[in-house]
């Protein structure tokens, strides 16, 4: 190495500093600051789709008004007119009607 920096041109010893500053500095950008950079991005993405949510509440009004009727619906499908009976109650009916009918194991539901 010694033998090396003796016997060549300071421009070439120069130029192999240069290349290997470059180097080592083309190594951090990628594998240091570029990661933050992307994670920054996304990040500022997420953040602007959240302002223009916000800024459309009435938007999502609607939307949470819309999945409260399809469960109203939903409900009712499921429990028919006993929809707004208390638990209690609606197991005093089921029990009811399993003493009416004690020898009756499975049942045919109408669709």
């Amino acid at each position: 190495m010694n033998d090396f920096l003796q016997n060549s041109q300071p421009r070439v010893i120069a130029g192999a500093l240069i290349t290997v500053v470059l180097l080592v500095s083309t190594i951090l950008v990628m594998y240091l600051l570029w990661p933050e950079v992307k994670q920054f991005r996304k990040l500022s993405e997420s953040y602007q789709m959240l302002q223009s949510a916000a800024g459309s509440s009435s938007g999502l009004q609607q939307q949470l008004q819309q999945t409260q009727q399809q469960v109203r619906d939903l409900s009712y499908q499921l429990h028919g007119d006993m929809a707004g009976l208390p638990d209690n109650q609606m197991e005093s009916i089921s029990s009811d009607v399993c003493r009416r009918y004690p020898g009756r194991r499975t049942w045919n539901w109408p669709a």
